[in-house]
């Protein structure tokens, strides 16, 4: 899982937060004693004006990049698996990143294993169901990309 975790992940994305986790500057600010010297107040007073300076390009890089680490998973679709749920639903899922999202992956429904079984080494071994899944999870991949692409090229 090291690989997953390296094609879904940011820097911008790490520090800005989401409207359930509070950013990282923002948590930096309120750390400190409780009766700061003068000297630390000047210099996290210019700190935190630096970050509100900056914050909205530093979300709009989040943005652009949360763009960027969603193509390079369409784009690099090397490993997909398949999942059984409740006995009954077959699954392919694949690396990809969505903000706000806890799970870094996409889960697509391919079929019902009353079609296909549940014998997944044999589906795996099946090129035209693997191509089916690669197929389906590219087009949810896409509708995600097509939705950011709009929101970046409202604000770029």
């Amino acid at each position: 899982m090291g690989k997953i975790s390296e094609i879904t992940s940011g820097v911008f994305l790490t520090i800005t937060g989401t409207k359930d986790k509070k950013s990282l500057y923002d948590i930096f600010l309120k750390l400190g004693p409780e009766n700061p010297s003068r000297d630390l107040l000047k210099y996290t007073k210019k700190y935190e004006t630096m970050v509100n300076e900056n914050k909205t390009a530093i979300q709009d890089m989040a943005l652009l990049e949360e763009l960027i680490i969603q193509m390079r998973c369409k784009e690099n679709i090397s490993r997909i698996q398949l999942s059984i749920l409740r006995g009954e639903y077959i699954y392919a899922v694949a690396p990809f990143f969505r903000q706000g999202n806890k799970m870094k992956d996409i889960r697509v429904l391919i079929s019902k294993t009353e079609f296909e079984g549940s014998d997944t080494n044999r589906l795996y071994q099946n090129t035209e169901f693997m191509n089916l899944c690669h197929t389906r999870l590219v087009a949810a991949m896409d509708n995600v990309i097509k939705s950011n692409k709009k929101i970046l090229q409202s604000i770029l």
